[in-house]
């Protein structure tokens, strides 16, 4: 990501720089497809050739970056920056602690870090018991079920290590490690409530990343994409693609969140194709893509969002675009994990957008349900509008979906089906009926008081990633 930024802060030709930016991320998918293939896969020959094809085409771009700067690879170095502790401290902002995790082998690493000083802690655990540990929250979480032991376990390890620096602080960031970087750090008990109600929570790419020039910001309208029709994608290896089924509530979605963005570009269904969405993701100062998210472990850069008629997004095409958008919500499946690589930087799509110039993303950390996902991400967006800060916002809009009765549920409900009929489809506001049917049928079983998106399932599957 520095060296990107590099590129851009240079004389170098902003067309130039996109060029060879996609040629690199082309480069590292192809070596990592090729990596995963086993020495007597069929597919062994096509994917050398696309390796050498894509080292062709980056040779062919730096060389006519050199030819316009013989000073190239002193201007963009490919080793990121790495900042002293003392350099991160004076980057954060005032009333900010930052939370640095590093999981080692047999150690736990933490570092508070506040504009006035470091307080390091060292737990003692086993990487094993801390990844099962983990594991076992998340799948609780993402699961619908619950594990009170394993968050009170992780709770004490991860948090009360760092109890003097949390008292005093009125947000954090958190750069996690390891296990960590799946871990939805929101819901940990913190005080007898979720540690995402008592602060707006943000993780930076990494520590070094605080305090980077940002790109120039865009100036023209929101894009927002919604249940595009017909999607689909070739898994790698695959004769037959794999067709996920519509969103219909990630059409409502963009319905909604389209009402909190004056003149947005709203493309939904067969509108939401590749060459409209391309055409606008580059000038569009915020970007809402509710959609499927297709997540490639094996080669993170081929990570992509399914676009309409059998189109897709991937990483690797995002990085070569160049985005000014100061905030990108990827309302997908799993947007925002992917492969641990050398730095514990993910190399997911969340990353790729980032690295494209935004300035924030909004990810995913599991699969999310199409309509809690709307009722969310619609409030992030309307809590944006009144001024609040992207990481407030998502902290104010998690805690109304965790406190929300069935009354404030319906209402909420009502106000996004007038909208859906608006927008002339009977389908959404029908979809907007049958959801409200089933909060009336799942009280009526509940033998406790029901507050229908109460789990971390519904409110907690969303991070913030950002460098400021």
């Amino acid at each position: 990501m520095a060296a990107n930024g590099g590129a851009e802060s240079s004389d170098l030709p902003a067309e130039l720089v996109r060029r060879w930016r996609s040629a690199g991320a082309e480069v590292t998918l192809a070596q990592d497809r090729l990596a995963a293939a086993g020495d007597n896969s069929p597919a062994l020959a096509v994917l050398r050739d696309a390796l050498a094809g894509a080292q062709q085409q980056l040779s062919i771009v730096e060389d006519e970056l050199r030819a316009v700067q013989p000073r190239f690879w002193a201007t963009i170095n490919p080793q990121a920056p790495v900042r002293t502790l003392a350099e991160v401290a004076a980057a954060l902002p005032a009333g900010t602690v930052l939370l640095h995790y590093l999981v080692g082998r047999t150690d736990l690493l933490i570092w508070a870090v506040t504009r006035d000083g470091v307080v390091a802690a060292d737990h003692r655990t086993g990487r094993n018991r801390l990844t099962a540990l983990a594991g076992r929250f998340v799948d609780a979480c993402a699961g619908g079920g619950n594990d009170p032991v394993a968050a009170a376990e992780l709770s004490r390890l991860l948090l009360a290590p760092v109890r003097d620096a949390l008292a005093a602080a009125e947000a954090v960031f958190v750069v996690p490690s390891g296990p960590l970087l799946r871990l939805p750090m929101a819901v940990l008990p913190w005080n007898d409530k979720p540690l995402g109600r008592a602060f707006p929570l943000t993780v930076p790419p990494s520590a070094s990343a605080l305090g980077t020039e940002p790109a120039p910001l865009a100036s023209g309208p929101a894009l927002v994409v919604g249940d595009p029709a017909d999607m689909a994608y070739l898994p790698e290896g695959a004769d037959t693609p794999v067709r996920p089924g519509a969103l219909p509530g990630a059409a409502v979605e963009a319905a909604c969140v389209a009402t909190f963005l004056p003149g947005a570009t709203t493309l939904i269904g067969p509108a939401a194709g590749e060459s409209a969405v391309r055409a606008a993701l580059p000038g569009a100062r915020v970007v809402h893509l509710a959609t499927h998210g297709v997540l490639d472990e094996i080669a993170p850069l081929g990570s992509a969002v399914l676009l309409a008629d059998g189109a897709s997004l991937t990483a690797a095409e995002v990085l070569g675009l160049g985005l000014g958008a100061e905030i990108v919500v990827v309302s997908a499946c799993r947007t925002g994990t992917g492969r641990v690589a050398r730095g514990d930087e993910v190399l997911g799509f969340g990353r790729a957008v980032l690295a494209a110039g935004a300035r924030a993303v909004l990810v995913s950390l599991w699969k999310v349900n199409d309509m809690s996902a709307a009722l969310l991400t619609t409030a992030f967006h309307r809590r944006r509008a009144g001024g609040e800060s992207s990481a407030a916002a998502l902290q104010h809009a998690c805690d109304e979906m965790r406190t929300m009765t069935l009354a404030q549920a319906e209402e909420a409900w009502a106000g996004m089906r007038a909208i859906a009929a608006a927008a002339g489809d009977a389908r959404l506001a029908g979809l907007v009926d049958r959801e409200v049917g089933d909060l009336h049928q799942a009280r009526d079983l509940s033998p406790a008081p029901f507050p229908p998106y109460g789990h971390p399932f519904h409110w907690a599957p969303f991070v913030l990633i950002a460098a400021s």
